[in-house]
């Protein structure tokens, strides 16, 4: 747990914060640090995952919600589906009404379950996306 939030803390606020160019590589640098601490391989971008991610943040966003069920009744696993993506395992982690992404990323891994979603040695790529205030990060691994 401690350094979970070193972690974090170090990529927020060192020198290096001002160069991540987007809320999503900061999202990405902040999530492999973190699976690198624990000995975990780094995930890597999958576009079809980044699909499915951003459907279900316009959704929660346009009808004001936060749930890991869309408001067609979708689960995460219907929407990568839905997206295109074929999977051996997948994931999601939720957050609404932050602005900050460093705290949604310290939210997450201060949460049993969304951490647990982050550290999981079975996925192999990610998809993010945040609209107005709603986030988003899907992790799966391809068929």
């Amino acid at each position: 747990m401690i350094r979970t939030i070193l972690v974090i803390l170090a990529l927020t606020f060192s020198p290096l914060a001002p160069a991540f160019a987007s809320t999503e590589s900061f999202v990405a640098q902040t999530l492999n640090a973190q699976r690198a601490a624990h000995g975990l391989h780094a995930v890597q971008p999958h576009a079809l995952l980044m699909a499915a991610a951003e459907a279900h943040a316009r959704d929660m966003a346009s009808h004001g919600f936060m749930s890991h069920r869309g408001s067609d009744g979708s689960t995460v696993a219907q929407r990568v589906k839905r997206a295109g993506f074929c999977y051996r395992a997948v994931n999601e982690n939720i957050a609404m009404g932050f602005r900050d992404p460093a705290k949604v990323m310290s939210g997450w891994y201060n949460s049993p379950g969304h951490r647990r979603n982050a550290l999981s040695r079975k996925v192999t790529h990610y998809g993010f996306a945040a609209v107005d205030r709603a986030w988003v990060l899907v992790m799966g691994r391809p068929c």
